[in-house]
């Protein structure tokens, strides 16, 4: 009976966090899909004129807005896919006791925990045409030194994707290296006494038991993909001629650029519900396979 009471005190504590929680949750909510279904704007008083869902409507058919969200979709699956794949090489390539191990992991951790801003302004400065770091060895080695990185719209998005891939793929390394560490060894040396190869040991030992982290892993880095924003603003704020602005930048200029608050909000309901819908049955499919 004391368990029990001690057990029902222990999750009453828990309520007012979950009440406010959920408050917010809600209100929040809300306001956005009010703010959705109608013209508000920060050039106008209220009340404001009630337009249903005229806002979303324009969202799906405007052609500025769909080449936004091709945008982020490429962005999200071309740097992801990147960072998966070479994280993952560079992790099994790290895997084995050398000197200087425990460096190599530090040092790894340096590009996850700069913000996206300090990312930006660094990579912006190694673009630069003029004085950076890029063309500088270009120029060095195979005498292509005038090349506009972040102003020829059609690189300017491959520009981007490296920084966040530079950024981002020691992530995919470090939770590789932490899941080989602690791979059980007998399927591995079983498998080499019966002469297996070491792509057939990766292939049919390593990967299934890496592939769960890499599923996770990417699912979590697609996500927080999609949100992208403070990178982009930093580095070229959507330009040249709209070639990196995505619907999260879109809905940025809608909102304080051309004050369309309503419009705003409506894009990021349909990119919500697009990411939501996609990552569900691309988790569901991945995790019905493995």
């Amino acid at each position: 009976m004391s368990r029990r009471f001690h057990i029902d005190q222990s999750r009453a504590f828990l309520w007012p966090s979950i009440i406010v929680m959920a408050a917010v949750a809600i209100y929040t909510t809300g306001y956005s899909i009010y703010l959705s279904v109608y013209d508000v704007s920060l050039l106008k008083r209220p009340p404001y004129d009630f337009v249903g869902l005229s806002q979303f409507i324009d969202v799906l058919t405007s052609t500025r807005a769909q080449a936004a969200v091709w945008r982020s979709f490429v962005y999200v699956f071309g740097s992801v896919t990147v960072q998966l794949v070479l994280g993952l090489a560079i992790a099994i390539y790290l895997n084995r006791e050398f000197f200087g191990r425990r460096l190599v992991r530090a040092l790894l951790l340096i590009p996850l925990v700069m913000t996206p801003v300090v990312v930006g302004l660094v990579w912006r400065l190694f673009y630069d045409p003029n004085a950076g770091i890029i063309n500088w060895l270009l120029g060095s080695t195979i005498g292509i030194s005038n090349m506009d990185w972040l102003g020829n719209p059609s690189i300017a998005l491959g520009a981007l994707m490296f920084a966040e891939i530079w950024q981002w793929t020691p992530f995919f390394i470090l939770i590789c290296m932490a899941t080989l560490d602690n791979m059980p060894t007998d399927p591995i040396e079983a498998a080499m006494i019966d002469g297996a190869s070491e792509w057939q040991i990766f292939r049919m030992i390593t990967l299934p038991i890496l592939m769960p982290t890499l599923v996770i892993g990417g699912l979590i880095r697609a996500i927080d993909g999609f949100k992208v924003f403070d990178l982009i603003f930093v580095m070229t704020r959507g330009g040249p001629a709209l070639s990196t602005e995505t619907l999260n930048m879109y809905a940025y200029i809608e909102a304080f650029n051309n004050f369309n608050l309503g419009k705003a909000v409506a894009m990021s309901f349909v990119m919500t519900l697009i990411v939501s819908i996609g990552m569900t049955w691309l988790y569901s499919r991945i995790a019905r396979e493995s």
